[in-house]
């Protein structure tokens, strides 16, 4: 019986164990949970950030990039055979070797494109979901087309597009080398600085280089290996001057021209054709002159899309009843193309004719000037 006067004391002794264990354990576990919690908090803001670090901080921290061109012919490095000559071929191997960096490359590039054509391919393409970087080259063909105030709104409309897409990539814009009309290179600079870009005039290099336009070029427009190493080095230069600055990257501020984002619409109904056209797989289709389609539509611009090709013919296009200008589609491949037809036109109701105009560009061999039109274009 004695011995069970210490039971109690006993019991409540192993239980004060136990509970100082239970006590332990418990603290062990907060402790490795607030490790643990405190390590993901850690990893998960590193990774978060480095999303968000401008795509200088993340070249000084050796993290890989991924970059993006939206451009015409130069954009996509015509003018050399050997691949490893274009401008992006080039710069990559310079920054790999500058900075220890894998670079990867995403393009949305036409040859003969405008600022016109690149806001729509852009806006249809399959670009990346994330991008550090962008380029952005346009101007050389757009003169041809279009005056310096059309372009720059659709050039605007590229810058805010990729900015909205891409609100943390730097944007660098870059005045072509053989742009000679200072209007268009005005209203890119003009638009870089308003935006922040980084802006690279190649004008000034290929001014400075000790050899001629010849010899930097494949064709007095395009440039050679030569003169795309000098884009290279020019572009090379930028980023280490944003480098030594520690510039952020492009902003998207209040617009200056382009006020509100513009949607695409595709119209393939017409009112009126000849029976020149024929219908063939989504295409009207016509090889003689005279062949005549018009279509309604409601808008202050407008571009056409058609197929050109190797045996591609000229079509007149009136608006209203006007002259608006001739459309070539002749190209050395097959290719579905958005061109420019016109801008600035007055709000409302509108038709457009297009007419073939049974001749051919010098560049066709074939007999026949073939026209295929699949859908009228209006940015709304």
């Amino acid at each position: 019986m004695g011995s069970l006067k210490f039971l109690p004391i006993i019991m409540i002794c192993r239980g004060g164990i136990l509970m100082s264990k239970n006590r332990n354990n418990t603290a062990a576990l907060i402790l490795i949970f607030s490790i643990c919690f405190s390590l993901f908090f850690l990893i998960y803001h590193e990774h978060a950030k480095s999303k968000t670090s401008s795509v200088y901080e993340k070249i000084a921290k050796k993290h890989d990039i991924h970059y993006l061109i939206v451009g015409d012919s130069i954009g996509r490095g015509a003018g050399v055979v050997n691949r490893s000559l274009t401008w992006f071929s080039q710069w990559e191997k310079e920054m790999k070797k500058s900075y220890q960096i894998n670079l990867t490359r995403h393009s949305v590039v036409q040859s003969g494109a405008t600022a016109y054509e690149g806001l729509y391919l852009f806006k249809k393409a399959k670009t990346p979901p994330s991008t550090d970087l962008v380029f952005l080259i346009f101007g050389e063909n757009d003169r041809k087309y279009m005056n310096e105030k059309q372009f720059a709104y659709y050039y605007e409309g590229l810058i805010r597009e990729i900015k909205t897409k891409y609100p943390d990539a730097e944007l660098i814009t870059i005045t072509e080398s053989c742009l000679e009309q200072d209007q268009f290179a005005n209203k890119i600079k003009k638009l870089s600085n308003h935006y922040q870009a980084n802006h690279i005039d190649m004008r000034i290099p290929f001014q400075h280089s000790a050899y001629p336009i010849a010899q930097l070029t494949a064709d007095f427009v395009h440039p050679n290996g030569l003169g795309y190493k000098l884009y290279a080095d020019s572009i090379l230069a930028a980023i280490a001057k944003g480098l030594e600055n520690g510039k952020q990257a492009a902003v998207l501020k209040e617009p200056i021209l382009y006020t509100k984002e513009l949607k695409i619409k595709e119209f393939t109904q017409y009112n009126e054709i000849n029976d020149l056209f024929q219908v063939k797989n989504g295409y009207y289709i016509a090889n003689e002159k005279g062949a005549r389609i018009t279509y309604p539509f409601n808008g202050t611009n407008l571009g056409v899309k058609v197929l050109k090709h190797e045996q591609g013919g000229k079509i007149d296009v009136y608006i209203d009843n006007q002259f608006v200008r001739r459309i070539s589609t002749w190209w050395p491949i097959h290719k579905n193309r958005v061109l420019y037809v016109t801008s600035d036109l007055p709000a409302g109701e509108h038709k457009v004719t297009f007419i073939s105009t049974g001749t051919k560009s010098v560049h066709n061999k074939s007999r026949y000037p073939n026209i295929q039109l699949s859908s009228i274009v209006v940015y709304e």
